[in-house]
This record gives structure tokens, sequence and C-alpha cells, in this order.
């Protein structure tokens, strides 16, 4: 099973100093229109760059029209949804480097929330590359409202 890797020593990062991506649970079981804090999500990739969400509600939030491009590689969602215009998330899971702060607008059923993404790589046994593991935040209240 892959082993989460740290951050390099002399690097420091805005998605070491986030909150634990489950830190608002307590509104996990509110409706979206009752919403007090932002939304949280985890996601990751394997080795091939599938990526997925670990949080149903993001999932739900989606709806069925984008949830259907999870699990493929980062470009074909990004070609598909019309994500990513500037390339920004590609270039960091190009990099293969931890990072934060990367914004997109990520597109729901009726419209768009701008969602934050943050990752650090996962390693093998080995300490091969296997994939990324983050967490993205939507901190829209409004637009999650909606």
């Amino acid at each position: 099973s892959p082993a989460t890797a740290a951050m390099p020593p002399a690097t420091t990062s805005a998605a070491a100093s986030e909150p634990s991506p489950h830190a608002d649970d307590a509104d996990e079981d509110l409706p979206m229109s009752e919403r007090r804090h932002p939304l949280r999500f985890t996601w990751q990739t394997d080795r091939e760059g599938r990526f997925t969400f670990g949080s149903d509600e993001f999932l739900k939030l989606i709806g069925p029209l984008t949830e259907a491009c999870v699990g493929r590689p980062w470009r074909e969602i990004a070609d598909t949804l019309g994500l990513d215009p500037q390339g920004r998330m590609r270039e960091a899971l190009a990099a293969r480097n931890a990072f934060s702060g990367v914004e997109l607008n990520w597109p729901v059923d009726g419209g768009y929330l701008p969602v934050e993404f943050s990752g650090v790589p996962s390693l093998d046994g080995e300490r091969n590359f296997a994939g990324f593991q983050g967490f993205g935040v939507c901190r829209d209240l409004a637009g999650l409202s909606r």
C-alpha cells in the first residue's frame, strides 16, 4: 500500500497549515442551505494519474454528469469539463512535488464553484512515486447553498 511522502524539510506550504479536511464534519449532515463552514474534501490520484474523491459530500455536490469523469486521468477530466485552462493543476501534478493554492472553478450541476486544491505525492514501499493525496476546499458558502 502507498505511503504518503512528507514534504521536503526545506519546503513549507500552506497545505501544512490548513485545517484537517475533516475539521467541519459537523456540517456534513446538514443540508447545503444550512452550511456554516467551508466544504472540505479529500482526493487522490494513482500512479497513472486517475483522479478520485474521498468525499461522498463533494461527489453529491458535483452531480452525476461531472461525477462520471471521476476515475479518469486528470488531463481527460480537465478537457471534458473545461477545467484548468491555465494548466496550473496539470503542472502541479506533473512536477510530482507538494503544492497548494491551485484554484479551479469546478462545474457542479447548474453552475461552478471555486475550489482550492492542495496535494502531496504518495510513495510506495520502495519510495517510488505512487500518485497524489490531497484535499480541496470550497469557501463559497453562498454558492454551496445555491
